[in-house]
C-alpha cells in the first residue's frame, strides 16, 4: 500500500514540473481587521460569550469584579485582530499547484517571537507564517478522474461533524461517471510519532508508522435529477495510537478501528434546499 501511494506521488510530481510555460498565475486573498469592545468575555481570554472563564470549573454566566470565578461583566474590554490570507495558483485546466498562506493576530500581542497567531506587537519581526494548503491537482488524460495531492482543505458529506472544512494531508481521488460521481480519500491523520509517557497528547519524532492514524473514505454521489442528490459514504479510522477524539479510557488500548457508514440527501425545493444525513 505505501509503495503504491508513493508511486502515485512520484507521478503527481511529475505531473507538476510538465506545466506549460503558458500556465496561468492567481493570487487570491483578503484581509481583514476586526476592533471589539465588549464586557462580556473571559478575562485574559479573546472569546466572547464563554460562560466560566475565569475559572474553570464554575458555570455561571455573570460574575461581578473580583469574585474569582466566571464571566468579569464590570468592566470593558478591547482589542483589534487581523487576519491575511494569501492563496497561489498556478497551471491551467489540466494540472496546477496550490499554496496556501495565513498569517493572523491581535494588535500589540507579542513582537519578535515565534509562532501562530502573534507578531503584531512593537517591532514586528516574528516567525508566525501559517501553511494551510499545499498540493498538487491534475486530471488523468482522457479520462474523468483526478487527483489531489498534498495539504488540502477537506469537508465530509456530513455537514462538517468529522472533518469541517480542516486541513489535511494525504490524496483525493474523484472519478465521474453520469450520474454518479465517486471519491476515494486517503488522508495521512498522524505519523512518524511516538506517545510521550503514555500521555496520549505529547509527540515526539520516531520512526514511521510508529502510533500512526489514516483515514480511508469512499463516497457515492447519486444524481437522479437535477435538483437532487443522495450520497452514500463508508470511511475507516485505523489509529495505532488511539488518542484522536476518544476517551481517556482508550489510551489503554493499541489499535483504535473504527468504521463509518452513512446516507446523504439534498434537495432543491425553490427557494429552499433541503438537506438531511
Amino acid at each position: 500500500m505505501r509503495k503504491g501511494w508513493l508511486v502515485l506521488l512520484a507521478m503527481a510530481l511529475v505531473v507538476a514540473l510538465a506545466v506549460p510555460a503558458s500556465a496561468e498565475m492567481k493570487l487570491t486573498g483578503f484581509y481583514r481587521v476586526k476592533p471589539t469592545l465588549s464586557n462580556y468575555l473571559g478575562a485574559g481570554n479573546l472569546s466572547l460569550g464563554v460562560p466560566g472563564t475565569d475559572t474553570a470549573t464554575s458555570s455561571s454566566l455573570v460574575k461581578e469584579s473580583g469574585s474569582g470565578s466566571g464571566v468579569d461583566t464590570a468592566r470593558s474590554r478591547s482589542w483589534t485582530e487581523m487576519r491575511n490570507r494569501l492563496r497561489f495558483e498556478i497551471g491551467d485546466e489540466n494540472v496546477k499547484g496550490v499554496t496556501f498562506f495565513e498569517l493572523d493576530g491581535v494588535f500589540g500581542d507579542l513582537g519578535g517571537g515565534t509562532g501562530r497567531n502573534q507578531g503584531f506587537a512593537s517591532n514586528g519581526d516574528s516567525i508566525n507564517l501559517e501553511t494551510k494548503n499545499a498540493f498538487v491537482w491534475f486530471k488523468v488524460p482522457n479520462t474523468t478522474l483526478d487527483f489531489t495531492v498534498g495539504l488540502q482543505g477537506y469537508l465530509d458529506e456530513f455537514g462538517g461533524l468529522l472533518f469541517g472544512y480542516s486541513d489535511q494531508a494525504g490524496v483525493v481521488a474523484n472519478y465521474k461517471l453520469d450520474p454518479v460521481k465517486l471519491r476515494l480519500t486517503w488522508l495521512k491523520i498522524r505519523d512518524n510519532v511516538t506517545d510521550v509517557a503514555g500521555l496520549g497528547n505529547g509527540w515526539t519524532s520516531s520512526n514511521p508508522g510508529d502510533f500512526d492514524a489514516d483515514y480511508y473514505a469512499l463516497d457515492a454521489k447519486f444524481a437522479p435529477t437535477a435538483n437532487a442528490t443522495v450520497t452514500g459514504h463508508f470511511g475507516f479510522l485505523r489509529d495505532s495510537g488511539s488518542f484522536i477524539g476518544q476517551p481517556t479510557e482508550a489510551a489503554a488500548l493499541e489499535i483504535l478501528k473504527a468504521y463509518y457508514l452513512g446516507v446523504n440527501a439534498t434537495f432543491k425545493l425553490a427557494p429552499a434546499t433541503i438537506t438531511g444525513f
